[in-house]
């Protein structure tokens, strides 16, 4: 009567860690990776890409365009399959589906850029960091 029981609760265990783990997986597929809108920037200046950098630490910077002297900083995370960039010097909050080796910008709930406007659908390209 015991082992039904046993292998209830690990079957239990199991489904309960799968998120935490995809969660995990999908936080060191975006730390140490840089991403860049497949959009056009308000730049016309060639080799110009609004590239967003996400960092081990957990931090992130962007820059919309070389023409632009703002630099966006902030924290980002991932819950399921979301990536979300929280703005610490102009308390804008973005949220990302994480697709493959991309991002693509999920407008709802989002604050959007200062110069660039992004919309819903719209995706930027990853690739790992050389730095």
């Amino acid at each position: 009567m015991k082992k039904p029981y046993i292998i209830f609760c690990a079957v239990l265990l199991f489904l309960f860690c799968l998120p935490g783990c995809a969660e995990k997986e999908n936080e060191s597929f975006a730390a140490g990776r840089s991403y860049t809108y497949s959009g056009k920037s308000f730049s016309e200046i060639e080799g110009d890409a609004f590239t967003i950098w996400l960092k081990e630490d957990g931090t992130y910077s962007y820059y919309e365009s070389i023409l632009s002297s703002y630099i966006g900083i902030g924290e980002w995370s991932v819950s399921g399959r979301v990536l979300t960039l929280t703005d610490t010097e102009a308390e804008r909050v973005n949220h990302f589906r994480i697709a493959g080796d991309d991002l693509i910008y999920i407008e709802e709930n989002s604050s959007n850029f200062t110069f660039v406007k992004v919309k819903n659908g719209e995706r930027f390209h990853g690739a790992a960091d050389a730095l």
